[in-house]
């Protein structure tokens, strides 16, 4: 599937298991299916013509009018677009960035020391693969 103007996509490290498990998570929440997701090869081949702020490691959201948005303000956003209770963590914006970044930031630099790699991407079910971009 390719991407399309006006939606939500989620793109993440393939090989991270936490971000693996993320997109998990997301795929069984997200009950109206807003969300897409991506890797992040296809974010950089979307994204080349674009000056980017930030080289994504772990986890971006886009939302639906293009923003790039990185670290715990892409999470936080995205649990935003999860029905309730999920989407009132969203509220845990009220801590402030740096802090927020600080953790994100530690988290993700320790997560293929403490949680490993995958040797390979799992293939998507049928039902789930229009989710995907590629």
């Amino acid at each position: 599937m390719d991407k399309k103007k006006g939606e939500i996509i989620v793109y993440f490290d393939t090989e991270c298991l936490i971000c693996d498990g993320f997109v998990q998570f997301l795929l069984k929440r997200d009950t109206r299916a807003v969300m897409k997701f991506g890797d992040f090869r296809t974010f950089h081949e979307y994204h080349s013509n674009k000056a980017m702020d930030k080289i994504p490691d772990s986890i971006v959201l886009e939302d639906e009018e293009g923003n790039v948005f990185y670290e715990s303000d892409a999470v936080l956003l995205i649990l935003k677009h999860l029905p309730t209770p999920w989407s009132v963590l969203y509220y845990l914006k009220i801590i402030p960035r740096f802090i927020r970044n600080a953790v994100y930031k530690f988290v993700a630099s320790v997560r293929y020391k403490l949680f490993g790699k995958k040797d390979s991407c799992d293939l998507p079910s049928p039902a789930l693969r229009e989710r995907f971009i590629s």
